[in-house]
């Protein structure tokens, strides 16, 4: 599941390197949509920052802003569980 979802990440990647947004675009959505059903935060979070980027590259800011902004909310969720697990650890080793 999170492999599959790497894998959209970087074919489109490559897509865009080719300069096929289009396609670029499909695997971006398809890895968000793997990371929304299996919650794969991080992968959602890459995606959707990438997403939003290729949509700035294509003067749609409109598109972009709410994928920047949930994906800035998914990294904050990932910082604050990396937290609580380190004060987990540390409250289990004393």
């Amino acid at each position: 599941k999170a492999t599959t979802a790497k894998v959209h990440i970087a074919k489109a990647r490559a897509s865009v390197q080719m300069g096929d947004l289009t396609t670029a675009e499909y695997e971006l959505k398809e890895a968000i949509r793997l990371g929304e059903k299996y919650d794969l935060t991080s992968r959602r979070a890459e995606a959707q920052e990438r997403l939003a980027n290729l949509y700035c590259m294509r003067s749609n800011f409109q598109a972009a802003r709410p994928l920047f902004e949930d994906a800035v909310r998914a990294y904050v969720s990932l910082q604050r569980r990396s937290a609580l697990k380190r004060k987990y650890k540390q409250l289990i080793c004393e």
